[in-house]
């Protein structure tokens, strides 16, 4: 007995109704571009500014503001930082910042041995790189 003759006793008729795809990339990891913090800086305010490393494919985050989630690009000097600086603690901001780029540039952030740390007190330098390292684990497993 064929296949139609078997549709047919078992009341199927008409084409095979096919699932709807998955939307396109879904279930697909994009490949993120690394890119290293050439310098992190507190201020004696208290802002901290993140400041990746800049290359010929990526020159400035100018635009970083219309993400619409508080932070800024500083020209002058070259970094990432809040818009409200009082509003995040230092670790807290420095996640946000690394999700964002994750987000929007798939780009993943980290420490190098050649980052600069300035104004930086060490046990900082380490909550600072401890929390970078869990945060990048808790945005990949989202």
């Amino acid at each position: 007995m064929g296949v139609e003759a078997c549709a047919q006793q078992l009341g199927i008729t008409g084409r095979p109704r096919r699932t709807p795809a998955a939307p396109l990339g879904f279930g697909v990891r994009r490949l993120m571009k690394p890119r290293a913090i050439s310098k992190l800086v507190i201020e004696a305010s208290g802002r901290l500014l993140v400041c990746p490393e800049l290359s010929e494919d990526r020159s400035t985050y100018e635009y970083i503001y219309r993400e619409a989630n508080g932070l800024r690009w500083d020209r002058q000097a070259q970094a990432l930082h809040a818009h409200e600086p009082t509003r995040w603690k230092h670790e807290e901001l420095l996640v946000h910042i690394a999700a964002t780029l994750r987000e929007c540039c798939d780009e993943d952030l980290f420490f190098d041995q050649d980052t600069q740390w300035i104004g930086v007190q060490p046990e900082i330098q380490d909550a600072l790189r401890n929390t970078l390292v869990v945060g990048r684990d808790h945005v990949r497993d989202v």
